[in-house]
């Protein structure tokens, strides 16, 4: 019976980390394209001060 509750304990606590792992990732993936198009923004920004003043 304790086998039974330790193996299912840990196939919950690995789910939980599979899926956390999962979520951080998508989200470091999001904050990275965000940086990008920020990037991008500040380059058209530049040129265009660059090409008024």
């Amino acid at each position: 019976m304790f086998v039974g509750i330790g193996l299912i304990g840990s196939i919950t606590s690995t789910l939980t980390t599979f899926f956390t792992i999962k979520d951080e990732k998508s989200e470091v993936e999001m904050v990275e394209n965000r940086l990008l198009a920020i990037e991008q923004q500040v380059k058209e920004l530049t040129t265009t001060l660059r090409e008024k003043g």
